[in-house]
């Protein structure tokens, strides 16, 4: 499940995203695709820790993504997940993601 950790003031509309395995383990190599209030998109992955950064307007942006090989979203994730960036705030995301069924 996704769950909102922290939502405070600190800069403009970001939103950091946090990548877990079903233990808290971190998990590297999700691809992900932003889609801005305006239809702008950006892509973006975490290749190099659990966690990925991004900002823009404020506005409802949608956040698509693609667990890396072996993994995939625990039952119930939505995908893409809706989320409401606010002026003057960070909005952070937990994402769990399972092992793969073999």
């Amino acid at each position: 499940d996704t769950e909102i950790v922290r939502s405070e003031g600190r800069r403009p509309g970001l939103l950091s995203l946090e990548f877990v395995d079903d233990r808290g383990g971190c998990i590297k190599g999700v691809q992900m695709e932003f889609t801005a209030p305006g239809g702008e998109v950006h892509r973006g992955l975490n290749a190099y820790d659990c966690r990925y950064g991004t900002g823009g307007p404020p506005g409802e942006w949608t956040v698509a993504l693609t667990p890396p090989q072996g993994y995939s979203l625990a039952p119930g994730q939505a995908n893409p997940i809706r989320v409401r960036l606010r002026r003057d705030e960070t909005t952070e995301l937990r994402v769990v993601l399972v092992a793969a069924p073999r």
